[in-house]
């Protein structure tokens, strides 16, 4: 679906949770109406988007499902797949990921294999009060401790046409 003129994916079913969403959502597991039920790594658009974000979705790949074992390969195959058959080559992919949830994600993040263009960390002081940090002090964190969920967040900003 185009929101102004764009074609926009989310890979994982987050946001809808918390508002209407109009633009194509792809989820291999949660079903819902207007949901691509398919996964990340086999998914072949017949048109590319525009931009695809990623919300708390790219840590449970072979993590939480019937792959586990083999998580760091799957992500990595699963963003290969991003970059090379759904995204355009002046879009732009967003990612987050949370810090200490998947120790696989953990490496990927600290060695900036996904060779993302710009990374941000955030870290959590308060329940609802997050405030930019270095990656040394995010990688510091632990999930679930002192607050529950995520204590330490990554966003990922990758554009194929820009230089990594």
């Amino acid at each position: 679906k185009k929101q102004l003129g764009k074609r926009i994916l989310e890979v994982g079913n987050v946001i809808s949770h918390y508002k209407t969403t109009t633009w194509d959502v792809l989820d291999k597991f949660e079903k819902d109406k207007g949901v691509i039920n398919k996964d990340i790594v086999d998914f072949k658009p017949l048109e590319k988007y525009d931009l695809i974000a990623s919300i708390y979705t790219f840590e449970h790949i072979g993590n939480d499902d019937e792959t586990s074992g083999n998580s760091a390969e799957k992500i990595m195959d699963a963003f290969k797949n991003i970059s090379e058959n759904c995204l355009k080559r002046d879009g732009m992919f967003i990612m987050t990921a949370p810090i200490d949830y998947n120790p696989s994600m953990d490496k990927l993040i600290i060695n900036n294999a996904f060779g993302f263009q710009k990374t941000t960390f955030m870290k959590r002081f308060a329940r609802r009060q997050w405030k930019e940090v270095s990656k040394d002090e995010a990688m510091g964190c632990y999930y679930g401790k002192p607050f529950p969920y995520a204590n330490a967040i990554m966003i990922g900003f990758y554009s194929p046409h820009l230089k990594r």
